[in-house]
């Protein structure tokens, strides 16, 4: 992730949308799945349309309880990435989807009155560090609730693993070691 804010096309989606419905397991059921692949079981069943009409960068904004169910190895966050969704703002999101987003490198966050500061097709942008989303289109803002400093930095890096690798790197080069041995096997 490149920078702390940014901007997107608004598609908006109601209450309780089940992981299970973002990316179905029939899709990634037989073993690994390509990005390319994922990126078209993205949202399908919850919008049969979604991978042809969303464009890199577009933010989905939800309900109440978004991402219930389980997790599933994260194919469905990797399938919205996959797709070029740019971040999820929710006015509640699961703890386990949540966990998962950010695990993944994709933005997501809770923000009581999302749904009703925003239309769909509205341009906002969100500061992922302040907790701010401006709407761009009706020139109005609302606070979302802040995520973590620990929770920026796994977003910065990319996601945990990434985040863990820089850790391990940066902790080896402050104990003297200077290199980061295995870490290219990682």
């Amino acid at each position: 992730m490149e920078s702390l804010v940014m901007r997107g096309r608004v598609w908006i989606y109601g209450d309780n949308l089940d992981s299970e419905r973002m990316a179905p397991t029939h899709i990634f059921a037989h073993g690994p799945v390509e990005d390319k692949d994922l990126a078209k079981s993205a949202w399908i069943g919850i919008d049969p349309g979604f991978p042809a009409k969303v464009c890199q960068g577009d933010i989905i904004v939800a309900g109440a309880n978004c991402g219930y169910g389980s997790s599933r190895g994260g194919y469905h966050v990797r399938a919205l990435k996959a797709a070029g969704v740019g971040a999820i703002v929710a006015e509640s999101l699961s703890p386990l989807f949540l966990r998962s987003c950010i695990n993944d490198g994709l933005p997501a966050w809770s923000c009581k009155g999302i749904t009703e500061a925003v239309d769909e097709g509205d341009e906002i942008e969100l500061d992922l560090e302040s907790g701010s989303v401006f709407n761009i289109t009706r020139g109005n803002s609302i606070k979302a609730a802040l995520l973590s400093k620990t929770n920026l930095a796994i977003l910065i890096a990319g996601g945990l693993i990434p985040y863990v690798k820089q850790r391990i790197k940066e902790e080896r080069q402050r104990s003297g070691e200077g290199s980061a041995r295995g870490l290219e096997q990682a």
